[in-house]
């Protein structure tokens, strides 16, 4: 099932100002910590990178480096009621989330995968292959859309 009507059509995009992309956000409470978080879908941009470090790559050859893995995504994922990161220095944030505990990480890192399609589960859901369709207590919260790739943020 999807979570667009069948009768549904999509324009047909013609240029970039055409895009209305809001990001999937939701507020979970993090017991472990003792407070509440919103997390965030990740852009294409920070998608790109949150999984550069994965690969280190030697001429040819490549290996996999799940190091702080898991605590890079939290600290991208993680934001305030305002949409802004809640540690905007990745480098420092991961310092700061890796002293915390690992339940309250694995919280907010399972749901930015799914905001951000990157389980099995969500990806069945928008092939409509799952009878599990986006999650209806997700907020959105706009996004400035850019004419031109100029436009965009750095």
């Amino acid at each position: 099932m999807s979570e667009f009507d069948d009768d549904f059509e999509f324009p047909e995009l013609v240029d970039a100002s055409g895009i209305q992309w809001t990001a999937a956000r939701k507020r979970i409470d993090v017991p472990e910590w003792k407070c509440s978080v919103w997390v965030q879908e990740l852009t294409a941009a920070e998608m790109d990178e949150y999984r550069a470090p994965m690969f280190e790559i030697d001429g040819s050859d490549y290996e996999l480096n799940m190091s702080n893995n898991t605590t890079r995504l939290v600290v991208m994922a993680a934001r305030h009621k305002s949409g802004a990161r809640i540690w905007p220095d990745t480098a420092r944030g991961i310092a700061v989330v890796n002293s915390l505990g690992s339940a309250g990480c694995e919280r907010i890192a399972d749901l930015a995968r799914q905001l951000s399609h990157m389980t099995k589960d969500s990806k069945k859901a928008l092939e409509g292959k799952s009878g599990a369709a986006r999650n209806s207590s997700v907020n959105s919260t706009s996004r400035p859309t850019s004419s031109s790739p100029a436009d965009a943020p750095s």
